[in-house]
C-alpha cells in the first residue's frame, strides 16, 4: 500500500487522534471470485537523538479494497456489479466438536460450501470468531455479521440469558463488534438480531 510518515509528539499518559490517508494506485478489488487482500502495517516508534528509532508496538491489519452499494432497483452491487447472495446461516458452533471450533473444521466446511456455489453467510445470532472472518476474507464469502439473539425479552425461561444483560451491555458489545470487524472485506452487512422476541407484534 505504500507508506505514510506522520510524526507526532505525544507526552506520556496522553492521547491524540491521528488521521491518515493512504493512496493505492490501481488496487486489485476484493470479490468472492478474486479475494485479494492487502496488509496495513502500523508501527509506534520512539525517536532517540543519536540512535535509530525504537519500535514500541506494531500491528498488521489485513484488508480488502471493495465498493458496496445497495440500490432499490438494482439490488446489491459489489464494485459496481450486481451480485446475488447465494448463502446460508451458520451458527458459531462446529456441530459435534462444540463451540471451540478448530480452524481446520471451519476451513473444510467453507471450502465445501464454496464448491457447492455458496458465496454468502449469515452468522446466526452471535458475533463470529475473528478466525472465521479471516477465512471468509481469504476464501471469498459475503458475510452478514450478527450481534444478538435476544434483546430485552428472553426466549422461553432460559436462565442467565442475554436479556438480563441487554440494558447494561448491548451498546458496549455492539460497538466492540463493529470496531473489531470493520476492516474485514467479507463483511457487507450488519445485523442487530434475528428471532428477537421483542420484534413480534402484539394484537391490540
Amino acid at each position: 500500500l505504500g507508506s505514510v510518515d506522520d510524526t507526532l509528539e505525544l507526552p506520556a499518559r496522553n492521547e491524540r487522534l491521528l488521521r491518515q490517508t493512504i493512496s493505492v494506485a490501481q488496487p486489485q478489488l476484493w470479490s468472492p471470485e478474486n479475494p485479494v487482500l492487502y496488509t496495513v502495517r502500523t508501527r509506534l516508534t520512539r525517536d532517540h537523538n543519536s540512535a535509530p528509532s525504537e519500535v514500541l508496538d506494531s500491528c498488521d491489519t489485513p484488508i480488502g479494497i471493495r465498493r458496496l452499494e445497495y440500490d432499490a432497483d438494482r439490488g446489491f452491487l459489489l464494485n459496481g456489479q450486481p451480485v446475488k447472495m447465494l448463502g446460508m446461516c451458520l451458527h458459531h458452533d462446529g456441530g459435534s466438536v462444540g463451540a471451540a471450533v478448530p480452524i481446520e473444521v471451519w476451513e473444510r466446511r467453507l471450502e465445501r460450501l464454496k464448491a457447492m456455489g455458496c458465496n454468502a453467510i449469515r452468522c446466526s445470532h452471535n458475533p463470529p470468531a475473528p478466525e472465521f472472518l479471516d477465512l471468509c476474507d481469504r476464501l471469498g464469502f459475503l458475510v452478514m455479521d450478527e450481534a444478538f439473539d435476544e434483546w430485552k425479552t428472553a426466549k422461553g425461561r432460559l436462565q442467565g440469558s442475554y436479556a438480563t444483560l441487554f440494558d447494561k451491555w448491548a451498546e458496549k458489545d455492539l460497538l466492540s463488534m463493529l470496531r473489531r470487524d470493520r476492516n474485514h472485506p467479507s463483511v457487507v452487512m450488519w445485523s442487530i438480531g434475528n428471532e428477537i422476541p421483542d420484534q413480534i407484534g402484539r394484537a391490540s
